[in-house]
Protein backbone atom coordinates (compact mmCIF):
# COMPACT_ATOMS: atom_id res chain seq x y z
CA UNK A 1 0.00 0.00 0.00
CA UNK A 2 1.97 2.58 -1.23
CA UNK A 3 -0.34 5.49 -0.03
CA UNK A 4 0.65 4.71 3.55
CA UNK A 5 4.28 5.02 3.20
CA UNK A 6 4.09 8.21 4.40
CA UNK A 7 4.27 6.24 8.00
CA UNK A 8 7.13 4.37 7.31
CA UNK A 9 9.48 5.52 10.42
CA UNK A 10 12.27 7.95 8.89
CA UNK A 11 15.32 6.67 11.16
CA UNK A 12 14.40 2.98 9.97
CA UNK A 13 12.23 3.05 7.13
CA UNK A 14 10.17 0.34 8.67
CA UNK A 15 6.41 0.40 7.94
CA UNK A 16 5.35 -0.52 11.75
CA UNK A 17 1.45 -0.03 11.34
CA UNK A 18 -0.19 -2.12 8.61
CA UNK A 19 -0.92 -5.83 9.35
CA UNK A 20 1.38 -8.57 8.45
CA UNK A 21 -0.20 -10.86 5.69
CA UNK A 22 1.15 -14.50 4.37
CA UNK A 23 4.06 -13.48 2.00
CA UNK A 24 2.66 -13.59 -1.84
CA UNK A 25 2.63 -17.15 -3.39
CA UNK A 26 3.26 -19.46 -0.40
CA UNK A 27 -0.31 -21.18 -1.19
CA UNK A 28 -0.21 -24.83 -2.53
CA UNK A 29 -2.35 -27.65 -3.09
CA UNK A 30 -1.89 -28.47 0.57
CA UNK A 31 -3.27 -25.59 1.56
CA UNK A 32 -6.72 -25.48 -0.27
CA UNK A 33 -6.33 -29.40 0.81
CA UNK A 34 -6.60 -28.44 4.54
CA UNK A 35 -8.99 -25.93 4.48
CA UNK A 36 -12.16 -28.14 4.70
CA UNK A 37 -10.43 -30.15 7.69
CA UNK A 38 -9.24 -26.88 9.53
CA UNK A 39 -12.26 -25.39 9.46
CA UNK A 40 -14.45 -28.38 11.16
CA UNK A 41 -11.43 -28.69 13.39
CA UNK A 42 -12.31 -24.70 14.48
CA UNK A 43 -16.03 -25.90 15.30
CA UNK A 44 -15.03 -27.88 17.69
CA UNK A 45 -12.34 -26.28 19.16
CA UNK A 46 -14.73 -23.28 19.59
CA UNK A 47 -17.75 -24.97 21.41
CA UNK A 48 -14.78 -25.95 23.67
CA UNK A 49 -13.15 -22.62 24.21
CA UNK A 50 -16.95 -21.27 24.55
CA UNK A 51 -17.29 -23.99 27.61
CA UNK A 52 -13.93 -23.06 28.70
CA UNK A 53 -14.71 -19.64 29.01
CA UNK A 54 -17.91 -19.98 30.59
CA UNK A 55 -16.47 -22.19 33.25
CA UNK A 56 -13.75 -19.82 34.19
CA UNK A 57 -16.23 -16.91 34.59
CA UNK A 58 -18.09 -19.02 37.40
CA UNK A 59 -15.17 -20.07 38.83
CA UNK A 60 -13.66 -16.57 39.54
CA UNK A 61 -16.85 -15.18 40.29
CA UNK A 62 -16.24 -17.41 43.72
CA UNK A 63 -12.49 -18.05 43.78
CA UNK A 64 -11.14 -15.02 42.24
CA UNK A 65 -7.90 -15.87 40.71
CA UNK A 66 -7.01 -19.12 42.03
CA UNK A 67 -7.80 -21.28 38.99
CA UNK A 68 -7.23 -18.01 36.76
CA UNK A 69 -3.83 -19.81 35.29
CA UNK A 70 -4.92 -23.25 34.23
CA UNK A 71 -7.79 -22.01 32.27
CA UNK A 72 -5.60 -19.54 30.59
CA UNK A 73 -3.53 -22.14 29.86
CA UNK A 74 -6.52 -24.14 28.11
CA UNK A 75 -7.85 -20.94 26.23
CA UNK A 76 -4.72 -20.39 24.44
CA UNK A 77 -3.90 -24.05 23.75
CA UNK A 78 -7.56 -23.89 22.25
CA UNK A 79 -6.60 -21.17 20.22
CA UNK A 80 -3.38 -23.07 19.12
CA UNK A 81 -0.78 -21.07 20.96
CA UNK A 82 1.91 -22.68 23.06
CA UNK A 83 4.08 -19.59 24.53
CA UNK A 84 8.02 -19.98 25.43
CA UNK A 85 8.79 -18.13 27.88
CA UNK A 86 12.49 -16.83 28.80
CA UNK A 87 13.99 -14.79 31.83
CA UNK A 88 16.97 -13.02 30.80
CA UNK A 89 19.68 -12.06 32.88
CA UNK A 90 22.46 -10.05 31.06
CA UNK A 91 24.90 -10.49 34.11
CA UNK A 92 24.94 -13.91 34.27
CA UNK A 93 27.96 -15.80 32.88
CA UNK A 94 25.70 -18.97 32.25
CA UNK A 95 23.19 -17.48 29.59
CA UNK A 96 21.63 -21.12 29.29
CA UNK A 97 20.33 -20.64 32.98
CA UNK A 98 17.25 -20.81 34.96
CA UNK A 99 16.68 -17.74 36.67
CA UNK A 100 13.80 -17.09 39.27
CA UNK A 101 10.99 -14.55 37.96
CA UNK A 102 9.67 -14.31 41.53
CA UNK A 103 6.25 -12.77 41.47
CA UNK A 104 5.58 -9.64 41.28
CA UNK A 105 3.63 -7.55 44.55
CA UNK A 106 0.91 -5.30 44.75
CA UNK A 107 1.63 -1.85 42.75
CA UNK A 108 4.82 -3.52 40.31
CA UNK A 109 4.40 -2.87 36.75
CA UNK A 110 4.69 -5.44 34.12
CA UNK A 111 5.85 -3.28 31.36
CA UNK A 112 5.60 -5.11 27.98
CA UNK A 113 5.65 -4.22 24.22
CA UNK A 114 2.17 -4.53 22.83
CA UNK A 115 1.25 -6.46 19.13
CA UNK A 116 -2.15 -8.02 19.91
CA UNK A 117 -5.11 -7.91 22.18
CA UNK A 118 -3.75 -11.72 23.07
CA UNK A 119 -0.81 -10.01 24.97
CA UNK A 120 -3.31 -9.69 27.74
CA UNK A 121 -3.76 -13.66 27.89
CA UNK A 122 0.04 -14.34 27.30
CA UNK A 123 1.02 -12.32 30.43
CA UNK A 124 -1.58 -12.90 32.54
CA UNK A 125 -0.48 -16.99 31.77
CA UNK A 126 2.41 -15.95 34.03
CA UNK A 127 1.28 -12.99 36.18
CA UNK A 128 -2.35 -15.00 37.11
CA UNK A 129 -2.95 -12.33 39.55
CA UNK A 130 -2.05 -9.17 37.49
CA UNK A 131 -4.51 -6.11 36.25
CA UNK A 132 -4.54 -4.46 33.38
CA UNK A 133 -4.30 -0.70 33.02
CA UNK A 134 -5.73 1.04 29.86
CA UNK A 135 -4.39 4.59 28.86
CA UNK A 136 -7.45 6.86 28.64
CA UNK A 137 -7.01 9.85 26.01
CA UNK A 138 -8.91 13.11 25.87
CA UNK A 139 -11.63 13.26 24.04
CA UNK A 140 -11.56 13.21 20.13
CA UNK A 141 -11.93 17.13 19.03
CA UNK A 142 -15.37 17.69 17.45
CA UNK A 143 -15.72 18.89 14.05
CA UNK A 144 -17.45 22.37 14.30
CA UNK A 145 -20.58 22.98 12.79
CA UNK A 146 -20.27 24.48 8.88
CA UNK A 147 -22.61 27.44 8.31
CA UNK A 148 -24.32 26.94 5.00
CA UNK A 149 -23.11 29.88 3.46
CA UNK A 150 -19.72 28.41 3.87
CA UNK A 151 -20.63 24.59 2.17
CA UNK A 152 -18.94 25.31 -0.76
CA UNK A 153 -16.38 26.81 0.31
CA UNK A 154 -15.34 24.04 3.15
CA UNK A 155 -15.75 21.68 0.36
CA UNK A 156 -12.81 23.60 -1.69
CA UNK A 157 -10.61 22.99 1.34
CA UNK A 158 -11.83 19.89 2.00
CA UNK A 159 -10.69 18.78 -1.29
CA UNK A 160 -7.07 21.03 -1.48
CA UNK A 161 -6.47 19.10 1.38
CA UNK A 162 -6.60 15.58 0.15
CA UNK A 163 -4.42 16.78 -2.59
CA UNK A 164 -1.51 18.15 -0.13
CA UNK A 165 -1.14 14.76 1.47
CA UNK A 166 -0.39 13.76 4.38
CA UNK A 167 -1.12 16.68 5.97
CA UNK A 168 -4.78 16.37 6.44
CA UNK A 169 -4.69 13.25 8.11
CA UNK A 170 -2.17 14.11 11.07
CA UNK A 171 -3.01 15.29 14.10
CA UNK A 172 -2.62 19.05 15.03
CA UNK A 173 0.55 18.20 16.79
CA UNK A 174 2.34 16.95 13.61
CA UNK A 175 0.47 18.85 11.12
CA UNK A 176 2.18 22.42 11.26
CA UNK A 177 5.86 20.56 10.94
CA UNK A 178 4.38 19.21 7.72
CA UNK A 179 2.80 22.56 6.11
CA UNK A 180 5.77 24.37 7.34
CA UNK A 181 3.50 26.43 9.97
CA UNK A 182 4.83 27.10 13.39
CA UNK A 183 3.72 30.14 14.89
CA UNK A 184 0.35 27.93 15.42
CA UNK A 185 -0.39 26.84 18.71
CA UNK A 186 -0.91 23.09 18.42
CA UNK A 187 -4.13 21.50 19.83
CA UNK A 188 -3.35 17.67 19.74
CA UNK A 189 -5.18 14.73 22.08
CA UNK A 190 -3.55 13.86 25.58
CA UNK A 191 -2.86 10.76 27.64
CA UNK A 192 -5.75 11.84 31.09
CA UNK A 193 -4.34 9.29 32.58
CA UNK A 194 -4.64 5.25 33.26
CA UNK A 195 -7.95 3.24 34.33
CA UNK A 196 -7.69 0.09 35.53
CA UNK A 197 -9.66 -2.53 33.53
CA UNK A 198 -12.96 -4.00 35.11
CA UNK A 199 -12.38 -7.24 33.29
CA UNK A 200 -10.07 -9.01 30.92
CA UNK A 201 -12.79 -9.56 28.22
CA UNK A 202 -13.37 -5.44 28.38
CA UNK A 203 -9.66 -4.65 28.38
CA UNK A 204 -9.37 -7.38 25.24
CA UNK A 205 -12.10 -5.74 23.44
CA UNK A 206 -10.79 -2.16 23.86
CA UNK A 207 -7.47 -3.24 22.54
CA UNK A 208 -9.14 -5.01 19.51
CA UNK A 209 -10.88 -1.89 18.44
CA UNK A 210 -7.47 -0.01 18.33
CA UNK A 211 -9.04 3.33 20.21
CA UNK A 212 -7.97 3.29 23.45
CA UNK A 213 -10.77 4.83 25.75
CA UNK A 214 -11.51 8.54 25.79
CA UNK A 215 -12.40 10.43 29.24
CA UNK A 216 -16.14 11.09 28.99
CA UNK A 217 -16.58 7.98 26.77
CA UNK A 218 -18.08 4.59 28.00
CA UNK A 219 -18.89 5.79 31.38
CA UNK A 220 -15.21 7.00 32.17
CA UNK A 221 -14.58 9.77 34.59
CA UNK A 222 -11.23 11.67 36.20
CA UNK A 223 -12.46 9.50 39.05
CA UNK A 224 -11.48 6.44 37.57
CA UNK A 225 -7.91 7.31 36.80
CA UNK A 226 -5.67 6.00 39.22
CA UNK A 227 -2.73 7.84 40.98
CA UNK A 228 0.42 6.43 39.15
CA UNK A 229 2.17 7.69 42.74
CA UNK A 230 0.16 5.40 44.87
CA UNK A 231 -0.03 2.23 42.87
CA UNK A 232 0.01 -0.15 45.83
CA UNK A 233 -3.69 1.13 46.58
CA UNK A 234 -4.85 -0.46 43.57
CA UNK A 235 -3.82 -3.81 45.44
CA UNK A 236 -2.81 -6.03 42.18
CA UNK A 237 0.19 -6.35 40.13
CA UNK A 238 -0.15 -4.34 36.88
CA UNK A 239 0.04 -4.75 32.99
CA UNK A 240 0.52 -2.02 31.20
CA UNK A 241 1.46 -1.21 27.13
CA UNK A 242 3.41 1.94 27.44
CA UNK A 243 3.52 2.27 23.65
CA UNK A 244 -0.26 2.47 24.35
CA UNK A 245 -1.26 1.25 20.87
CA UNK A 246 -0.60 -1.69 18.94
CA UNK A 247 2.28 -1.83 16.41
CA UNK A 248 3.11 -5.05 13.46
CA UNK A 249 5.97 -6.38 15.92
CA UNK A 250 8.63 -5.55 13.41
CA UNK A 251 9.72 -2.96 15.29
CA UNK A 252 9.11 -0.94 18.61
CA UNK A 253 6.99 2.34 18.91
CA UNK A 254 8.03 5.07 21.05
CA UNK A 255 6.48 4.84 24.41
CA UNK A 256 4.32 7.71 26.23
CA UNK A 257 6.29 9.24 28.78
CA UNK A 258 3.02 9.67 30.32
CA UNK A 259 2.88 6.02 31.38
CA UNK A 260 5.17 7.20 34.29
CA UNK A 261 4.84 10.04 37.11
CA UNK A 262 6.61 12.87 36.96
CA UNK A 263 8.02 12.08 40.40
CA UNK A 264 9.75 9.26 39.17
CA UNK A 265 11.21 11.19 36.21
CA UNK A 266 12.60 13.99 38.53
CA UNK A 267 14.26 11.01 40.57
CA UNK A 268 15.24 9.33 37.22
CA UNK A 269 17.25 12.20 35.97
CA UNK A 270 18.57 13.06 39.75
CA UNK A 271 20.09 9.34 40.34
CA UNK A 272 20.41 7.64 37.17
CA UNK A 273 17.70 5.02 38.61
CA UNK A 274 14.73 4.72 40.43
CA UNK A 275 15.73 2.29 43.42
CA UNK A 276 15.89 5.24 45.68
CA UNK A 277 11.94 5.78 45.11
CA UNK A 278 10.43 5.12 48.74
CA UNK A 279 7.73 2.24 48.22
CA UNK A 280 8.46 2.36 44.31
CA UNK A 281 7.19 -0.26 41.85
CA UNK A 282 9.54 -3.09 40.38
CA UNK A 283 9.20 -3.16 36.35
CA UNK A 284 8.92 -6.53 35.10
CA UNK A 285 10.31 -5.26 31.62
CA UNK A 286 8.85 -7.49 28.79
CA UNK A 287 8.61 -8.65 25.47
CA UNK A 288 6.44 -10.34 23.00
CA UNK A 289 7.06 -11.45 19.87
CA UNK A 290 4.91 -13.24 17.44
CA UNK A 291 5.58 -15.35 14.15
CA UNK A 292 4.47 -14.50 10.48
CA UNK A 293 1.27 -15.72 9.31
CA UNK A 294 1.62 -18.45 7.04
CA UNK A 295 -1.60 -19.68 4.73
CA UNK A 296 -1.98 -22.28 7.05
CA UNK A 297 -1.52 -19.85 10.78
CA UNK A 298 -2.91 -16.92 10.54
CA UNK A 299 -1.45 -13.84 12.94
CA UNK A 300 -2.89 -12.64 16.22
CA UNK A 301 -1.12 -9.51 15.76
CA UNK A 302 -3.33 -6.41 15.55
CA UNK A 303 -2.61 -3.28 14.25
CA UNK A 304 -6.57 -2.10 12.57
CA UNK A 305 -9.85 -2.55 13.99
CA UNK A 306 -11.23 -6.01 13.83
CA UNK A 307 -13.44 -8.12 16.66
CA UNK A 308 -12.45 -10.41 19.13
CA UNK A 309 -14.83 -13.14 17.14
CA UNK A 310 -12.90 -12.71 13.93
CA UNK A 311 -9.69 -12.87 15.64
CA UNK A 312 -10.68 -16.25 17.81
CA UNK A 313 -11.64 -17.69 14.30
CA UNK A 314 -8.70 -16.75 12.54
CA UNK A 315 -6.77 -18.50 15.31
CA UNK A 316 -9.32 -21.46 15.56
CA UNK A 317 -9.13 -22.19 11.92
CA UNK A 318 -5.25 -22.25 11.69
CA UNK A 319 -2.91 -25.15 12.82
CA UNK A 320 -2.67 -25.23 16.60
CA UNK A 321 1.13 -24.91 16.44
CA UNK A 322 1.89 -21.32 17.35
CA UNK A 323 4.83 -20.51 19.66
CA UNK A 324 5.11 -17.16 20.81
CA UNK A 325 8.29 -15.90 22.22
CA UNK A 326 7.99 -14.27 25.84
CA UNK A 327 11.38 -12.65 27.54
CA UNK A 328 11.50 -11.08 30.23
CA UNK A 329 14.62 -9.03 32.03
CA UNK A 330 15.25 -10.38 35.31
CA UNK A 331 13.57 -7.74 37.56
CA UNK A 332 16.91 -7.35 39.75
CA UNK A 333 18.44 -5.95 36.96
CA UNK A 334 16.00 -3.26 35.39
CA UNK A 335 15.95 0.26 36.22
CA UNK A 336 14.48 -0.19 39.70
CA UNK A 337 16.54 -3.60 40.50
CA UNK A 338 19.13 -3.51 42.92
CA UNK A 339 21.39 -4.17 40.07
CA UNK A 340 20.73 -2.59 37.02
CA UNK A 341 21.80 -4.09 34.27
CA UNK A 342 23.57 -3.11 31.13
CA UNK A 343 20.41 -4.37 28.90
CA UNK A 344 17.44 -1.67 31.32
CA UNK A 345 20.03 1.33 31.28
CA UNK A 346 22.68 0.70 28.67
CA UNK A 347 23.20 4.18 28.15
CA UNK A 348 21.85 5.96 31.43
CA UNK A 349 25.25 5.43 33.61
CA UNK A 350 25.17 8.67 35.35
CA UNK A 351 22.70 11.50 36.42
CA UNK A 352 24.16 13.80 33.46
CA UNK A 353 22.94 10.93 30.75
CA UNK A 354 19.66 10.47 32.53
CA UNK A 355 18.85 14.33 32.03
CA UNK A 356 18.65 13.41 28.36
CA UNK A 357 17.05 10.43 28.62
CA UNK A 358 13.88 9.30 30.14
CA UNK A 359 12.50 6.58 31.92
CA UNK A 360 10.54 5.09 28.51
CA UNK A 361 13.86 5.49 26.65
CA UNK A 362 15.33 2.91 29.13
CA UNK A 363 12.27 0.88 28.98
CA UNK A 364 12.48 1.23 25.06
CA UNK A 365 16.24 0.21 25.23
CA UNK A 366 15.49 -3.05 27.07
CA UNK A 367 12.80 -3.96 24.85
CA UNK A 368 15.14 -3.63 22.16
CA UNK A 369 17.60 -5.92 23.02
CA UNK A 370 15.45 -8.56 24.87
CA UNK A 371 13.30 -9.09 20.99
CA UNK A 372 16.15 -8.05 18.74
CA UNK A 373 14.17 -5.20 17.22
CA UNK A 374 14.77 -1.63 16.14
CA UNK A 375 13.10 1.78 17.80
CA UNK A 376 11.16 3.83 16.08
CA UNK A 377 10.40 7.52 16.64
CA UNK A 378 6.61 6.65 16.02
CA UNK A 379 4.28 6.89 18.77
CA UNK A 380 0.48 6.62 19.50
CA UNK A 381 -0.42 10.14 17.88
CA UNK A 382 0.81 8.86 14.26
CA UNK A 383 -1.12 5.52 14.88
CA UNK A 384 -3.71 7.88 15.38
CA UNK A 385 -3.36 9.26 12.10
CA UNK A 386 -2.41 6.05 10.59
CA UNK A 387 -6.35 4.96 11.17
CA UNK A 388 -7.84 8.01 10.13
CA UNK A 389 -6.44 7.63 6.75
CA UNK A 390 -6.71 3.67 6.76
CA UNK A 391 -10.39 3.56 7.40
CA UNK A 392 -10.64 6.53 4.65
CA UNK A 393 -8.95 3.84 2.17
Amino acid sequence: MEKFSRFRDAGTGIQVFLPPVAPTGSSSPLTALLSLPLLLLAVIRGLLLIAVITLWSLFELSLGTAMRGAFLNLVLALLGIFPEKQVVSPSSRNRAAQVPLGSPKAGDLILSSHSSPLDILLLLRIFPKARVLLPVLSPSPQASPIPSGKATSTSSRSAAQRRRGPSSYLPESLRGSVEGKTDETPQTRRIEGWKVSDSIWQALKVIASCRPLELGSEGVTRADLVDLDSLKEVGSPLIVFPEVVTSNNRALLKPAAAAFPSSWADTYSSTGSLRSLKDGPTFFITTIKYEAPTPLSASPITTVPRSLPSLFFALLSSVPAYAPSIRILNPAESITGSSSSSLSDSRAGTAANALRRGIEDVVADAWSNLSRLRRTALGWTEKDAFLTMYAKR
